[in-house]
């Protein structure tokens, strides 16, 4: 690996150099990967993502576990369609103590980092240097909906208006490590 790695940075000094308008971290994906990481990585999340989000697992019950049917009156009861609500009720109880602050913490944070690779790896698999941060957060947006969508229908979970939020604000920032991390050069 090393003398792979040595024989390109000799030979490269060797050639002419033409402009580089590749960032750093592309030139290492492209040489070490190329674009078959990319598409790997991409079916690694979206595995994650459905086991995570719509299989049973240990650490999502689901709403069968509580013993509510699709469309009667808890079911419907238990969707949050009020912004901010859920957010303030994990800080209201997390100060006066009524439930753990990793409890507060993991609610906030799990809906933040989930859409977090979103974020960074759908501009880097699909038209590269296209993207602006309003097509990234409509696509967030459809996304972090259709999630929602189907935790209700699948019954998989809770339907919460603040997981949207959260979900939306952590595709932005993976936009944002995305943009910092591969796109130095360009200014947008």
């Amino acid at each position: 690996m090393f003398g792979i790695y040595r024989s390109y940075i000799m030979g490269k000094k060797r050639r002419k150099r033409k402009k580089n308008t590749l960032s750093v971290s592309d030139r290492i994906n492209n040489f070490i990967f190329g674009k078959a990481w990319l598409y790997f990585m991409d079916a690694v999340y979206v595995m994650v993502l459905i086991y995570v989000l719509f299989l049973h697992n240990p650490f999502r019950p689901g709403l069968h576990y509580f013993g509510m049917e699709l469309f009667s009156k808890e079911h419907l009861e238990s969707v949050n369609l009020i912004p901010f609500y859920s957010i303030s009720k994990v800080f209201y109880e997390t100060t006066h103590k009524i439930i753990r602050v990793d409890t507060g913490v993991m609610n906030i944070g799990v809906n933040l980092i989930l859409l977090l690779p979103y974020g960074y790896l759908l501009p880097q698999t699909f038209d590269k240097g296209k993207w602006t941060a309003g097509k990234m957060r409509r696509i967030a947006i459809v996304t972090a909906i259709g999630i929602e969508l189907m935790q209700f229908f699948t019954m998989t979970g809770w339907t919460d208006i603040d997981d949207v939020i959260m979900n939306v604000t952590g595709a932005m920032i993976g936009f944002k490590l995305y943009r910092h991390m591969c796109c130095d050069e360009q200014r947008y």
